[in-house]
C-alpha cells in the first residue's frame, strides 16, 4: 500500500511540475477622447472582458496600463506598439493582445474596436479583427457581448 502512495505522490509531482500556462498581455489603446479625461467605462468593460475570459481559460494574464491618444495612430499598429511588444517579451508573455478604441466624433462609446493577436516570441501577428461599437441597453449585455467577442480570440491562441 505505500508503494502504490508513493508512486501516485510521485506522479501527481511529475505532471505538476511539467504545466505550462501560456502568459497573455493586454494592451487597451483610446483614441479620440480628451487626454485629461477620466477613464472611460467601456474601455474599463473592454479590459475585465480580457480579464474575465483568459483567466477563466486557464491562461495567466497582465495588462499594461491603457493608452490615451488623439487619434488612430498614422503607422502600422505592430509598429506603434512595438515598446509594448518588448515589455510583454521582457515580462515572460507569450501573447500581446491589442484593442484600439476609437472614440472618433466625441462620442463616449467607442465607434470602431480593433483586436489584434500577436505571438510574442518570435514576434508575428496571428490575427486581426475589427468590430463596430454597439449602444447597449444594460451594463449586463455588453458585458456578455464583450466577453463573447474576447472568446473568439482564445481558439486562434490554441491554434498556434
Amino acid at each position: 500500500m505505500a508503494k502504490k502512495i508513493t508512486f501516485v505522490l510521485f506522479i501527481g509531482v511529475f505532471f505538476v511540475l511539467n504545466v505550462h500556462a501560456n502568459m497573455v498581455s493586454f494592451f487597451v489603446i483610446e483614441s479620440g477622447l480628451p487626454l485629461e479625461g477620466l477613464k472611460n467605462q467601456h474601455s474599463q468593460q473592454w479590459e475585465n472582458a480580457f480579464f474575465d475570459v483568459f483567466f477563466d481559460a486557464g491562461y495567466i494574464v497582465c495588462n499594461a496600463p491603457m493608452l490615451r491618444i488623439d487619434s488612430k495612430p498614422k503607422m502600422s499598429i505592430e509598429r506603434f506598439v512595438q515598446d509594448e511588444m518588448d515589455e510583454a517579451r521582457q515580462g515572460g508573455a507569450d501573447y500581446l493582445i491589442v484593442a484600439q478604441l476609437d472614440f472618433s466624433d466625441g462620442s463616449m462609446t467607442p465607434r470602431e474596436i480593433s483586436l489584434v493577436l500577436f505571438r510574442v516570441t518570435p514576434c508575428r501577428l496571428i490575427h486581426e479583427r475589427k468590430v463596430m461599437g454597439k449602444t447597449y441597453k444594460s451594463e449586463k449585455e455588453e458585458v456578455d457581448d464583450l466577453r463573447n467577442i474576447v472568446k473568439g480570440l482564445v481558439p486562434r491562441i490554441n491554434e498556434t
